[in-house]
């Protein structure tokens, strides 16, 4: 199995299963005897006896030296795997999601998007709406009666962002935008389950 990064850089492709397995073998048999130091009594014997902390030591440092540098890219290439296996479960589970396009720097286009919705309101609640290309510096209102879905289209275009911008999939039918920060502040809170908006919490 081939797996790469976005920059082409090969995952676990130059780990073994055999390596792996002895790696922590070896480590698993150093751990048994750190265990013998949890009890006083005998601690006290090996360590009079044969140095035994010492003899750990080195017994630590020759498996460092041994297994460290493949080990080091192995759960850097792992910690990328865990970090990117919910937003592939996300999509799995979410059909209706897509992945955004995330523009370049020297792009002239802004934030847009088609078919946005909240994702935690459900499928047979829900509204979606589109987000016409907003560019740098431009400023958009938002208009509409008390109670009208206001606050949660801008918590959709929100939480759209920070899911397209950590790289995973966002509740829309399309969606891109550049790089940006998030600035928000809202200091009551509603309740989408129950219809209770921030007009009624006020």
């Amino acid at each position: 199995m081939n797996i790469r990064d976005k920059n082409g850089r090969s995952l676990l492709q130059d780990t073994s299963k055999e390596e792996l397995k002895s790696a922590y073998e070896d480590l698993d048999r150093i751990l048994k005897r750190v265990a013998l130091t949890e009890a006083p009594l005998l601690h006290l014997i090996l360590n009079n006896l044969f140095l035994y902390d010492l003899w750990i030591l080195g017994k630590i440092s020759k498996w460092k030296e041994k297994h460290s540098a493949f080990l080091e890219k192995s759960i850097d290439d792992l910690t990328l795997f865990d970090s990117l296996f919910p937003f592939a479960n996300l999509k799995w589970m979410f059909s209706d999601y897509c992945f955004p396009e995330i523009l370049s720097e020297n792009s002239k286009e802004g934030i847009s998007g088609k078919g946005l919705f909240h994702p935690l309101i459900p499928s047979e609640f829900r509204v979606s709406n589109p987000l016409d290309q907003v560019l740098e510096g431009n400023i958009v209102l938002i208009t509409g009666s008390n109670m009208s879905g206001k606050t949660t289209y801008l918590r959709t275009i929100g939480v759209s962002s920070i899911l397209a911008l950590a790289g995973g999939p966002v509740p829309a039918s399309r969606f891109s935008l550049p790089v940006l920060k998030i600035h928000t502040s809202m200091r009551n809170e509603d309740n989408l389950e129950e219809g209770i908006s921030f007009f009624m919490r006020k």
